[in-house]
């Protein structure tokens, strides 16, 4: 059993708890989501920070495909349902086990529908994680150039916020499709791979694209690439 928090350990709790989940970590935060209360229904919480609470416990069974886990815990979280601040998380969460379920049509709903929430309530923090939810959802149905659009200018917009967690789980979203992200733009050399380093000095030194696809034996329209990540993170 649990010893009893009170509001200083609770809020320090869930301030750690949404910190790991910014982090990727979601085991982390849901361990520090069940330490921070004395219920499995987080009963001594404000109504929003149950339902992120929840919603998170409900991603860290997803995450390892643990459909039973992930359905328990929606089933507690249904009953913030007809909370408006609790529209967003609720929303997620189904969209969440549909997608284990193999449900992409109600999944991709779901998202939508915590996009649309989230947006009438003006929630920018929110709002980026429904659009992640929907690019997952998204990329299972087949749908990977809408995805990919959809979380390109999701990170544009949140890189230029500061919220530099959105495109770190937005790789993560993306790389089993194969797909990346561009560079953060006007990063600078702190945000080219090694190799796009390798091509940009190599532009640097006044060769064009066909000479250094010969020197580094890529294929020309692989080096143009490079080069375009390139001068993106220099704002050009």
């Amino acid at each position: 059993e649990l010893p009893s928090r009170d509001v200083l350990d609770r809020g320090a709790y869930l301030l750690a708890a949404f910190g790991a989940a910014g982090k990727g970590n979601k085991q982390g935060a849901a361990t520090l989501i069940l330490l921070a209360d004395t219920g499995p229904d987080l009963p001594h919480v404000t109504i929003i920070d149950r339902a992120i609470g929840m919603e998170l416990l409900v991603a860290a069974a997803a995450d390892v495909e643990d459909i039973d886990t992930a359905q328990a815990w929606l089933d507690r979280m249904e009953k913030l349902d007809g909370h408006p601040v609790a529209a967003p998380p609720l929303y997620r969460a189904r969209s969440r086990v549909a997608l284990i379920r193999g449900d992409l049509s109600a999944a991709i709903s779901h998202a939508e529908q915590a996009i649309e929430t989230a947006t009438a309530d003006g929630r920018v923090v929110e709002l980026a994680e429904s659009r992640l939810v929907l690019a997952s959802a998204q990329i299972a149905n087949g749908d990977i150039r809408a995805a990919s659009r959809l979380l390109r200018s999701e990170v544009t917009a949140s890189d230029s916020l500061g919220f530099h967690a959105v495109r770190r789980a937005a790789t993560e979203v993306l790389r089993p499709a194969g797909r990346r992200l561009p560079p953060r733009r006007a990063g600078g050399w702190d945000v080219l791979s090694t190799r796009e380093t390798e091509v940009a000095n190599l532009v640097l030194s006044g060769l064009d694209h066909k000479q250094i696809a010969a020197q580094l034996f890529l294929s020309p329209a692989t080096v143009r690439v490079h080069i375009s990540r390139a001068l993106a993170a220099f704002g050009v």
